[in-house]
């Protein structure tokens, strides 16, 4: 919970669905869009608005069992015909589910934070992560040092944060990722969010 202005949170996608092909990002994102769905202030306050959602995949990777309730399993000539899809391998098959959307993380984190005032508690400490240990060991901007299981949202901070954690060269290099996004005008229905494996 930062302080907002040009941080990962305030510009994240904020995409909530409950298909994940990963049984255990499942279980999770299943319980969050139940919580989504069940209070009208959150979803007020977060902006969240519904898109509908289509994982594509192939078909023999996903497991009947693994889809949520309420989804529907569309094969290649149905994503094809219901949102534009072409050239999609025949073996395709796409999890569409209508109650996805997007909320705003921005949005979500303000009101958490004035939540947390009106009740009292103090607001969490901005910090300055300088370096990260793959142990889990944080090296604060101000000299001190926080350890535990860590998830940091970097964004474009990763190359610098990885320098100077060590990291940036060998084998040990983590997983990073490079978002590229374009803006398109486009007719017809609406395009749900969507994942492409």
């Amino acid at each position: 919970l930062g302080a907002g202005g040009t941080d990962a949170t305030a510009v994240s996608g904020g995409l909530v669905r409950a298909f994940e092909p990963d049984p255990a990002a499942a279980a999770l994102a299943r319980q969050s869009l139940a919580e989504l769905h069940a209070d009208a202030h959150v979803r007020r306050v977060a902006a969240y608005r519904e898109t509908g959602s289509v994982y594509l995949l192939r078909a023999g990777s996903l497991s009947h069992t693994d889809v949520p309730a309420g989804a529907e399993v569309l094969d290649a000539v149905a994503v094809n015909r219901r949102f534009g899809f072409v050239g999609l391998p025949a073996d395709t098959v796409g999890v569409y589910e209508r109650r996805a959307g997007y909320l705003s993380p921005d949005r979500l984190r303000h009101a958490v934070l004035a939540r947390l005032d009106a009740a009292g508690v103090p607001a969490p400490e901005p910090v300055t992560v300088a370096a990260a240990t793959p142990d889990g060991e944080l090296r604060l901007a101000d000299g001190r040092r926080l350890h535990g299981v860590v998830v940091l949202a970097t964004g474009a901070r990763t190359p610098e944060l990885l320098r100077a954690s060590g990291l940036a060269d060998g084998t040990a290099v983590p997983r990073t990722k490079h978002i590229q996004v374009g803006r398109y005008p486009a007719a017809g229905p609406q395009t749900p969010a969507f994942v492409d494996e």
